[in-house]
């Protein structure tokens, strides 16, 4: 019974020594002493942990708070609170088991350690088992770069058998990273697998581990497995040798956004899929790797070293979309590429590369290099054919411990030669040194290259030793752009030019030409001196007088700021002394810019200028006394200026708040128009007072001929600072008033409004209000001998005399009286609303006016009409009588050019300039004639009566209807054909003739038909009896059958067949005919004796004509009188057989 006693006795000691432990260990002494033993355990491990709090049911449930645990001297973690609860099972067998960890705020503080080779992973502890870990809100750190970002981690682990069996599963989230890690491993069984998928959307994702320079947005997916020997020694010692079993695996890469600033195109559609393996070394072997994007396709094997540094590559490459690369190039490329070893080789081909203008095709690049004694040695070439550049170069190369040589370096092309040998330390390009020489016989073809055009010659040399570059060059008969110049002498004496370029540049021109301004000479001088720039200009020459100029100073610049300093400026312009009184500073920079101290003497004048402008605050002043107004004309050729004026400008203010006067004097000015030689004298005041948003303007303006204007407004403005803009308010409301008395037409001598002229005396004298949106005037204005021609359509008017009142919202014009240029006239009245659209309309009454004048159409008519439209467009209405019109069918046929094949060899892009749409002016008018329209040529007398309807815009007009012949006449050769019947007809296919006259011969009656399109008719003979053509043309030209003509006879009849085919004019006779202005001129012949005679006649008034008929031997005189009935009169009497008298007569039938 002892043993049972104390068998119980002992365990009743255990158990109150335990609970005496539990309860100690709930108790704060416990606790503190709790923390403290963890603190020593973490100082044994290296670290140093600091606990502010323990609570909990220990020893199972842990709650800390305030914990601070540092990794090194830089790294630690600081933990809110933090909570754990711990399995008893793993416990009893002496392991660690977390059945839940949770972490409130983390932050993870870290500076990167530098790369090592020798790094490796801690290892793992023998035993661990976390069920479930989370921790919401990680915020990580970097220390060295500031940059942090915010996560959220779970996941679980289980570590058992001291490291043997192992599997770990864990979830990365942020707003711009999901990441999922999963790896299960097993030492007995030699194997560990892993994988990986992560979705980054912005470079903030890993932003405290990784800097990026460039945004990125990518899926990744990978999986891989490997045995367990070759990851130990992958992670943990990489120094070891070489195992013969890799890690391999797959990976898929799908970007969807990656900015590269040097490679834009390569962040759309690129993807890329490769199988990989990791050796035990931590070098990669990729092998069926596939990379596709717009920029750039590659298929192959590839191999990275330790670091990612490529160690081989052996594939293709394809550039589908070079423009990807450059926006001047265009094409397809496609090449192949191998590095192995001490073997580098690349090809790159592309059967059509365009660059700029010019097309180039087999277009070849190729570089082959083997690695010798510790350098790589290999040649290079590049070629492209093109019709006028084709080119090639060559040489080889040398790269030695980061030093690259390029020696025999030579390009060939069309009279050019470029040719040498240089070397230079790579990456740093420093310790350039060498030489090329360059000879250009022509530059016209490189002009395809370039943004401007080129021609000219251009040879020259540089050298390089060290850091200094001289270059020496000398182009002649040059052409750049607009500038040409018959010699210019290039010197660049340079220092570092790859790094902030340094050193002296001279330029020197001799006989140049730019626009209207001649070079006699021009140097320029830039030197480097104490971080500045400093330059020197002179030049000579005559730009509208002998001009020079000499100017000296020094400037800086950066991508944020210029600033220049000019000490001298100097010379003689426009036949006026130039001279700058004191040095003035000018400097630009992207939200500011200022001028100081400018203050330039100009003949007896001077101009004094600051500013600076920003978008918080603005300040400027000018001001300036007989300043020559010569100088604003030396841009135009529109007008010619001479005088002199008086500015004094003043503003400074905020963006709410700008205040400020100007005072502009033109004390006086002779203002000559384009082609002019009578000045308009002037002389101006103007006024203006700026005060926050309001502007009070007067000006006085007085002008030769009694002309004058005055002008007082009170007008709302609102401003920019930066860049300085002032406008008119469209919306606040104005008032003012103007007082007109001047020529229209002298205003317009400036301004090019095209195909047309107008003019007259206005006066007017209004008072405004209201707004811009919404103008009101008050007042009359008239003008009086007004004109206008439009020489495009050939109308115009003169004489006018326009009467109108402005009514507020409306200007309504009581009468407009106008005169055409013969006796026409035209009168209307008309209203224009005073709105944004401005619409009117007009009302009136044309009689005799001449309302179109072509060379083959001119018509005057009467009748009312309307016009109405607005700003956007207008409608002509109206039902008109035609008075006279005269249509002329053109008597030379135009001649029909052979189109022929061209084939363009490298055709160079045509610029179209927009064509800009003209004001929309529609018609719809009705027109009736009676018998007093007109149409004649090509024989042809006819007069036409009938209706006709003309629509349409602008000079695209339709009219339709037909007018029909009431009498008249067809001229052939001599005889008269009298029109029977015929019409000319309108429709939306064009304009179409078909008139049918008869001529009686003796036993033939002909018949012709005038017929086709109104421009270019054809005619058609017929007889009865019926004939052929030539034969009726014989009896009508020399009443003869074809077999009886003689030789000139014959010819005069291939003659008319010829004219009467269009493929030439009217004949000789009826051209002669025509410019004589008779009514008949003729050629026949007596058919007993065979004598031809010329006959000439003239209509003395209607129905009676009378005829000279001369020959070589005799002449007689023949008189016609047309009776009622169709009976012609006809009295014939010779001249040499005086007293005798003939009379005939005959009857049309």
């Amino acid at each position: 019974m002892k043993w049972i006693k104390w068998i119980l006795t002992s365990a009743f000691i255990l158990l109150a020594l335990a609970v005496g432990l539990f309860l100690l260990a709930q108790s704060p002494w416990g606790k503190d002493k709790i923390g403290m033993i963890l603190e020593e355990i973490a100082l044994q491990q290296g670290f140093k942990l600091k606990i502010e709090k323990i609570e909990g049911d220990l020893p199972l449930k842990w709650t800390l708070s305030q914990v601070h645990l540092e990794l090194n001297q830089t790294d630690s973690i600081d933990i809110d609170r933090l909570r754990i609860r711990l399995s008893i099972l793993p416990l009893l067998r002496k392991k660690i088991g977390i059945r839940y960890l949770s972490a409130d705020k983390t932050i993870y503080r870290f500076k990167p350690a530098e790369k090592s080779a020798s790094s490796s992973l801690p290892p793992l502890p023998p035993y661990l088992a976390i069920h479930m870990m989370k921790i919401n809100h990680l915020e990580a750190v970097n220390l060295s770069t500031g940059n942090q970002a915010f996560y959220s981690l779970s996941g679980n682990c289980n570590i058992k058998r001291r490291g043997a069996v192992f599997n770990l599963h864990a979830k990365v989230r942020s707003s711009d990273l999901d990441l999922t890690l999963f790896i299960q491993g097993n030492k007995k069984l030699d194997s560990i697998i892993a994988d990986l998928n992560v979705s980054v959307e912005s470079q903030k994702a890993f932003a405290p581990f990784v800097s990026l320079p460039f945004d990125i947005a990518f899926h990744l997916e990978t999986s891989c497995a490997g045995p367990w020997k070759t990851w130990k020694t992958f992670l943990a010692s990489p120094q070891n040798p070489l195992l013969p079993h890799p890690i391999q695996g797959n990976l898929k890469l799908d970007v969807k956004q990656l900015t590269l600033p040097a490679l834009q195109g390569l962040d759309e559609n690129l993807s890329a899929t490769t199988a990989y393996s990791l050796l035990s070394d931590r070098s990669i072997k990729l092998s069926a790797l596939n990379l596709k994007s717009d920029l750039l396709c590659i298929k192959g094997d590839a191999e990275l070293d330790r670091y990612f540094s490529p160690r081989g590559l052996e594939g293709s490459f394809l550039l589908p979309h070079l423009s990807r690369l450059s926006p001047e190039l265009k094409g397809i490329a496609k090449g192949d590429i191998l590095y192995k070893g001490d073997h580098c080789k690349i090809s790159l081909k592309s059967d059509q590369l365009d660059m700029r203008e010019a097309a180039f095709t087999d277009a070849k690049l190729y570089l082959e290099a083997r690695q010798m004694s510790g350098s790589w040695n290999g040649t290079w070439g590049l070629s492209a054919l093109h019709p006028d550049l084709r080119f090639q170069a060559s040489g080889s190369l040398k790269l030695q411990s980061e030093r690259l040589n390029i020696e025999g370096l030579s390009l060939q092309a069309p009279e050019t030669t470029l040719a040498g040998d240089f070397s230079l330390d790579l990456p740093q390009m420093k310790n350039l040194s060498g030489g090329l020489s360059f000879q250009i016989g022509d530059l016209k073809p490189y002009s395809q290259l370039l943004p401007i055009a080129l021609a000219g010659q251009l040879a020259g040399q540089v050298n390089f030793q060290g850091e200094n570059t001289r270059c020496h060059a000398i182009a002649k008969a040059l052409k750049i752009g607009k500038f040409l110049s018959d010699q210019i002498d290039i010197d660049l004496n340079a220092t570092d030019i790859f790094h902030g370029l340094k050193g002296k540049f001279d330029i020197e021109s001799q006989k140049g030409y730019l626009a209207d301004i001649y070079f006699t000479s021009a140097s320029y001088t830039m030197a480097w001196d104490n971080d500045l720039w400093s330059y020197a200009l002179k030049m000579d020459g005559e730009w509208k007088n002998p001009f020079n100029i000499r100017s000296e100073g020094h400037f800086s610049f950066s991508p944020e700021n210029f600033e220049l300093n000019c000490h001298i400026l100097e010379g003689a312009l426009l036949q006026k002394n130039l001279h700058l009184e004191q040095p003035f500073t000018a400097i630009i920079q992207p939200k500011a810019v200022s001028l100081t101290d400018f203050k330039l003497k100009i003949e007896n004048g001077f101009i004094h200028s600051s500013f600076q402008l920003s978008p918080e605050s603005s300040r400027m002043t000018v001001q300036a006394e007989h300043f020559p107004l010569d100088f604003l004309t030396l841009l135009s050729h529109r007008f010619s200026l001479q005088g002199l004026s008086s500015i004094d400008l003043a503003l400074s203010g905020s963006n709410r708040d700008l205040t400020g006067h100007c005072n502009l004097l033109l004390e006086h000015a002779d203002i000559f128009p384009a082609g002019g030689t009578t000045p308009i004298k002037t002389k101006a005041s103007l006024q203006a007072n700026l005060n926050h948003d309001t502007a009070q303007v007067h000006t006085h303006i007085v002008a030769s001929g009694e002309q004058f204007v005055d002008l007082s407004a009170t007008l709302p403005v609102s401003y920019q600072l930066y860049p300085f803009n002032i406008t008119v308010d469209r919306q606040k409301p104005l008032a003012g008033q103007c007082t007109i008395e001047g020529h229209i037409e002298q205003l317009f001598d400036f301004i090019n409004i095209g195909t047309q002229r107008f003019g007259g005396l206005l006066s007017t004298r209004l008072v405004g209000s209201g707004s811009l949106e919404k103008l009101a005037f008050f007042g009359p204005l008239t003008i009086q001998n007004g004109f206008y021609q439009n020489y495009f359509i050939g109308i115009g008017f003169q004489n006018a005399a326009i009467e109108a009142v402005a009514n507020g919202s409306t200007l309504d014009i009581h009468h407009i009286d106008v005169q055409d240029e013969s006796s026409g006239t035209a009168t209307a009245t008309a209203v224009f609303h005073l709105e944004p659209n401005l619409p009117f309309s007009v009302e009136g009454e044309i009689s005799h006016f001449r309302v179109i004048r072509f060379d083959w159409l001119a018509a005057s008519c009467s009748g009312p009409f309307t016009i109405t439209g607005n700003l956007e467009s207008a409608l002509a209405e109206g039902s008109l009588t035609v008075d006279e019109a005269e249509i002329q069918i053109p008597d030379q046929l135009p001649t029909t050019l052979v189109s022929l094949p061209v084939t363009f060899i490298n055709q160079p892009k045509t610029y179209t300039p927009p064509v800009s749409n003209p004001y929309p002016f529609h018609y719809d008018l009705r027109v009736q004639g009676e018998e007093n329209i007109h149409l004649t040529g090509r024989g042809l007398d006819a007069q036409l009566a009938g209706n006709l309807h003309i629509a349409g815009q602008n000079l695209d007009v339709v009219p339709s209807g037909a007018l029909k012949t009431q009498k008249g006449k067809f001229s052939f050769s001599g005889k008269d054909f009298k029109i029977t019947e015929g019409e000319v007809s309108f429709t939306e296919a064009g304009s179409f003739v078909n008139i049918t006259g008869n001529l009686d011969l003796t036993d033939l009656k002909v018949l012709v038909t005038f017929r086709g399109s109104l421009k270019s008719p054809q005619l058609l003979f017929q007889s009865n009896p019926p004939l052929p053509t030539s034969s009726i043309l014989a009896r009508i030209l020399f009443n003869k059958d074809v077999s009886e003509l003689n030789a000139s006879q014959a010819g005069q009849l291939a003659y008319t067949i010829i004219s009467l085919s269009g493929g030439s004019g009217p004949s000789i006779l009826e051209t002669i005919h025509k410019n004589l202005g008779i009514d008949r001129l003729g050629i026949s012949s007596n058919e007993q004796t065979g004598k031809i005679s010329v006959q000439i006649g003239k209509y003395l008034t209607e129905g009676v004509m009378i005829t000279l008929s001369q020959s070589t031997e005799q002449s007689h005189v023949i008189v016609e009188v047309e009776l009622k009935g169709g009976f012609v009169l006809q009295a014939e009497t010779h001249l040499n057989d005086q007293g005798k008298l003939i009379f005939k007569w005959n009857k049309n039938y």
